[in-house]
C-alpha cells in the first residue's frame, strides 16, 4: 500500500481578486491508495461574466522525495437567470448538409496577367556561377569531407547580420552543385 502526503494546496488567481476559495481537511496528511479524499472549492463573487483560475495541487511520495503538481483549470460563468434563458438555443443544432461538388469537366485558360511582361527588361542577368575552390571542395568523392571542408573553409563561424548573405549564398551554390 503506497501513501503520499499532501505537501501543499495553492490556486493561482488570474485576477486581482480572488473568486475561488479551497477549503480541505487533507492539507498536510498521508494519503492513502484507495481511500477518497475531499477537496472543496467555492466560488463567489458580486460581478457577473466569466472567471477562470487555476487549481494547483502539489504532491510529495516520502519514499522517493519526489514532488508532482496536478493542475486544472476553474471556469466560472455568473449572470442572471433571465439572461441565461435568452441565450438557450431555440432548436437543436442541424449541421448543414454537405452539397455533392460536380467534377470540373472543362477548364477554360485565362488571359494572363499583366505583370509578367510590365517592366521591359533590356538585358539578361549574368549567370552567378561558383568559385573554383567552392567547386574542387564539392566535387570530393565523399560526401562527409565535402561537407567538412565546406564547413571549415567556406561557412563563416558565426551567422549574424554580416555573415548571412555569405552563408546563404555559399549553401545556395552547394545546392545548385549538388543538382547539376
Amino acid at each position: 500500500m503506497s501513501s503520499l502526503p499532501l505537501f501543499g494546496l495553492t490556486t493561482e488567481a488570474h485576477d486581482f481578486v480572488d473568486r475561488f476559495a479551497v477549503t480541505t481537511a487533507a492539507e498536510g496528511t498521508v494519503l492513502v491508495y484507495r481511500r477518497p479524499t475531499t477537496i472543496g472549492i467555492r466560488f463567489s463573487t458580486p460581478h457577473s461574466g466569466r472567471m477562470n483560475d487555476r487549481l494547483e495541487i502539489t504532491f510529495e511520495n516520502t519514499m522517493l522525495h519526489v514532488t508532482f503538481v496536478i493542475a486544472r483549470v476553474l471556469k466560472a460563468t455568473v449572470d442572471s437567470q433571465a439572461n441565461y434563458g435568452l441565450l438557450k438555443p431555440t432548436a437543436p443544432f442541424q449541421p448543414r448538409r454537405r452539397s455533392r461538388t460536380q467534377p470540373v469537366t472543362e477548364v477554360v485558360p485565362g488571359i494572363p496577367p499583366p505583370s509578367n511582361n510590365a517592366i521591359p527588361y533590356t538585358n539578361k542577368l549574368p549567370q552567378a556561377g561558383l568559385s573554383e575552390s567552392l567547386s574542387v571542395a564539392l566535387s570530393e568523392t565523399s560526401s562527409q569531407n565535402a561537407l567538412d571542408l565546406v564547413r571549415k573553409v567556406f561557412l563563416p563561424k558565426d551567422l549574424n547580420s554580416s555573415t548571412y548573405s555569405r552563408y546563404f549564398k555559399t549553401l545556395l551554390w552547394a545546392e545548385e552543385h549538388r543538382v547539376e
